[in-house]
């Protein structure tokens, strides 16, 4: 409810921070207990090039949204996160 008045910039912001400083601490603290193994490396780099094209396609998708729009999509996304995650528990 808070973000509601926000624009989808200021929105778009605030969640691309939390998830590179989120994925930063993950990634050191993986790294600290010795996780990051060549599977995982390896792993990483197959991933890489689609989430190149994910991001890519989500910001030209973004650029054409307005903010309700934008507002709608950032709420089903979410819903649909929650739900699969508690399908897969």
């Amino acid at each position: 409810a808070a973000l509601q008045h926000w624009s989808s910039d200021a929105k778009r912001s605030l969640i691309q921070t939390f998830n590179v400083a989120t994925l930063t601490f993950m990634l050191l603290a993986s790294a600290a207990s010795g996780m990051l193994t060549t599977r995982f490396l390896s792993t990483a780099l197959l991933v890489l090039p689609p989430t190149i094209i994910g991001a890519l396609a989500g910001a030209a998708v973004y650029r054409r949204l307005n903010d309700r729009r934008y507002q709608h999509l950032v709420i089903l996304l979410l819903l649909l996160t929650g739900i699969g995650m508690i399908v897969a528990r």
